[in-house]
């Protein structure tokens, strides 16, 4: 006779359909007999037990198969328990799981059930669930147990545990542990990463990922895309699964050395009730040649002593020169002894396998002996490159500042700008200088440093850094504003706001920091400067790997309530104070210009910057949706 008890967790709801077994051996069919003296026992397959004795198989009372598990007198001094570690990593926190098991006790002993996870195999619960975690009834009748659990956050295993008493005589068999299927569309991918990345030898087919998709109730099939530039270099053995559990295999190969990136589209969208699982796996490459490694040449390597009067500079140059490399060079100052700053580069990074001339700036600020040691390095060199140069300072004075920014905001609304498409085309004439553009402001209102105009890359852009300011002392804070003209919201064709910003040698704790503003001046009497707070995170910053790589970010401000006719956006730079050599570009700041192949410019990881929705681009960070002026989009 077989009677049912179930003991239900909070999930007893979903107890209504079931698959993918996975406990090991559940019925004991699989078993080793041994025996010693008069003592006999059994091995179970996949099962463990802390007793040497005592664990017997019952071939004659069983619930199905041909075998039972059993308890024998020989538990006599101590207790036991029968366990069995599973490994649920390939399932995701919350999927629901059953735990089933018939269980009698054949003398009134304590039997217990004493589940639980863990964050490993063997390691001490998690959380503590009453339901799996309880005194069995005292039952002479082969009777069945049921509960349900849902995995926790942190978890990896599942432990299936049985806890005898000594003395104990009882039976188990047709134990179970099994993953629930839901009933409601569900979409996952295992493992759950955001991100894969891979260093491969040129023309060479090198595997990136594996990737399970585990799917349920979905009415299409899920589909596979690759775009962003380097998608010709990734590659997927299948553009769509329908199996309930299939695994795709992604793929990388190129031909020059270089690095490549792209955007692994789960679903894209072919399941419109299951857009909110739509997932993108950022996928990224480094293709090398092993048989030909990075070289960096600087000639010359020396240098003969620079020598001028404080506040007044001399110069020198050298040339960089690099073959084989697959990333950026770089050319920077790593010591120095003296006034710091006494020297400097006119270019700290060079794009990979060209010949580019650099300018050493002795320009001291008081009289004095200066040494600097600088180091030329790339990814995959074996050796950096160490070279120096030594000043000597007489005796100077300071020459007068001239100021050429701006020291107030002027708010006019005269002629607003419906379309704005600003590249800063004349940069190259004010590098490193202060730049002037038509209709912008650059204001300073601390300290002496402006936005200067720069080129690279054969890119025309802003600059904002803290370093080499006019400042005496690295102490003093400093604080400028960029100011886009008037910008017509009313008669703009689209409502897009857009511009590009890249990053350079930042470091985690660093004072320097960029942030947005949008200024409202409808009220002359009352300017309204309101920090995009949402866009924060949108810069890279704290040893980002974003550094040294354009980042697109496109706002729309159509989602804004009651915007006034006329605007400006404003980025404002600020430093603390402390000569650190964090520098932010600005290139391609645009309005009212319809963006093209915005889903091209995917986000590198959760809550950069933003998501397309119903074809407008609203910000993310942390998760959380804002609009433009950092208000929480439910």
């Amino acid at each position: 006779m077989k009677r049912i008890i179930l003991i239900a967790a909070a999930l007893v709801g979903v107890l209504s359909a079931y698959s993918e077994e996975l406990l090991e051996n559940g019925s004991f069919e699989e078993y080793t007999l041994s025996s010693f003296m008069s003592l006999k026992s059994a091995a179970f397959d996949s099962w463990s037990f802390s007793n040497a004795w005592g664990q017997n198989v019952d071939s004659a009372d069983v619930v199905d198969g041909k075998a039972a598990f059993m308890t024998t007198s020989e538990l006599k001094v101590l207790g036991a328990t029968l366990y069995q570690s599973i490994d649920c990593s390939n399932y995701m926190v919350n999927d629901s799981f059953r735990v089933a098991f018939y269980y009698k006790n054949v003398n009134d002993s304590l039997l217990s059930l004493d589940c639980y996870w863990t964050a490993s195999a063997g390691s001490d619960p998690l959380v503590q669930e009453p339901a799996l975690q309880q005194v069995l009834p005292y039952s002479t009748e082969w009777t069945k147990v049921e509960v349900g659990t849902i995995k926790p956050e942190g978890a990896r295993n599942f432990e299936f545990r049985i806890a005898f008493t000594k003395k104990s005589l009882a039976k188990l068999d047709s134990c179970s542990f099994e993953f629930v299927e839901p009933t409601t569309p569900y979409f996952t991918i295992i493992p759950d990463k955001d991100s894969y990345s891979v260093t491969a030898q040129i023309k060479t087919d090198t595997l990136v990922a594996k990737i399970a998709i585990r799917q349920f109730n979905l009415t299409e099939p899920v589909t596979l895309t690759i775009t962003g530039t380097g998608k010709k270099a990734f590659s997927i053995d299948k553009p769509e699964v329908t199996a309930t559990l299939d695994t795709v295999t992604v793929r990388f190969e190129a031909s020059t050395v270089g690095k490549y990136s792209a955007t692994l589209n789960i679903n894209d969208d072919e399941s419109p009730e299951t857009s909110i699982m739509n997932r993108s796996v950022s996928l990224s490459a480094t293709a090398i040649d092993t048989t030909k490694a990075p070289i960096i040449t600087i000639t010359p390597m020396e240098f003969d002593t620079f020598r001028c009067k404080a506040y007044e500079s001399v110069t020198d140059t050298f040339i960089v020169h690099s073959e084989n490399c697959y990333d950026y060079v770089h050319v920077v100052v790593d010591d120095e002894t003296g006034d710091p700053w006494a020297f400097g580069l006119s270019d700290s990074y060079f794009l990979k396998n060209e010949t580019d001339t650099v300018i050493i700036t002795f320009a001291p600020k008081k009289d004095g002996v200066y040494t600097a040691r600088y180091k030329a390095y790339t990814s995959g060199i074996a050796d950096t490159i160490f070279f120096s140069t030594a000043g000597v300072a007489s005796e100077g004075k300071p020459e007068p500042i001239i100021i050429d920014w701006d020291t107030t905001f002027v708010f006019n609304t005269n002629n607003p700008y419906a379309i704005m498409d600003e590249n800063f085309d004349h940069a190259d004439t004010c590098r490193n200088k202060t730049l002037k553009t038509t209709d912008w402001q650059n204001v300073v209102t601390k300290g002496q440093r402006p936005w200067w105009g720069y080129y690279s890359d054969t890119t025309t852009q802003a600059k904002a850094v803290s370093y080499f300011s006019y400042q005496d002392s690295g102490t003093i804070e400093m604080e400028t504003w960029l100011v886009t003209p008037a910008l017509d919201y009313k008669n703009a064709p689209t409502k897009i706001f857009s511009f590009s910003v890249m990053s350079d040698l930042i470091y985690k704790g660093q004072t320097g920091r960029l942030q947005l503003y949008f200024v409202d001046p409808s009220d002359p009497k009352q300017i309204i400067f309101q920090h995009i707070a949402a866009a924060d995170s949108l810069f890279p910053a704290d040893d980002s790997e974003l550094e040294g790589n354009w980042v697109p970010i496109v706002m729309d401000l159509s989602v804004v309530p009651n915007m006034p006719d006329a605007f400006f956006m404003v980025f404002r730079f600020y430093d603390k104070g402390g000569n650190n050599g964090v520098v932010y570009y600005l290139t391609d700041i645009r309005w009212g210009i319809g963006v093209t192949a915005v889903d091209e410019v995917a986000a590198p990881k959760e809550g950069l910057f933003k998501r397309i929705e119903n074809g407008r681009v609203v910000i993310y960070n942390n998760g959380q949706r804002y609009d433009i002026l950092g208000t929480r989009i439910e």
